[in-house]
């Protein structure tokens, strides 16, 4: 927990606290000295695939607010 606390500029018992809070939620399982995932993260490909009408249609609104010639890193 020192590193986290390092990493995130706040205390240990920060921490403490929201490792407890999100163990409750089931978004992680608390451990000694820290956390685990409850949950793998899904294959970035299978990610893709989701909500594809609604990401096509973001993506079209979005292309509309970039001007001729300007640059949009993404």
């Amino acid at each position: 927990m020192p590193e986290l606390a390092k990493v995130l500029e706040t205390s240990e018992a920060t921490i403490r606290c929201d490792l407890v809070q999100l163990d409750r939620l089931g978004k992680v399982r608390k451990v000694h000295g820290g956390a685990t995932a409850v949950h793998q993260l899904e294959p970035r490909q299978e990610k893709y695939s989701h909500n594809i009408e609604d990401k096509r249609t973001i993506a079209a609104y979005a292309a509309t607010l970039v001007q001729k010639g300007t640059f949009c890193p993404l």
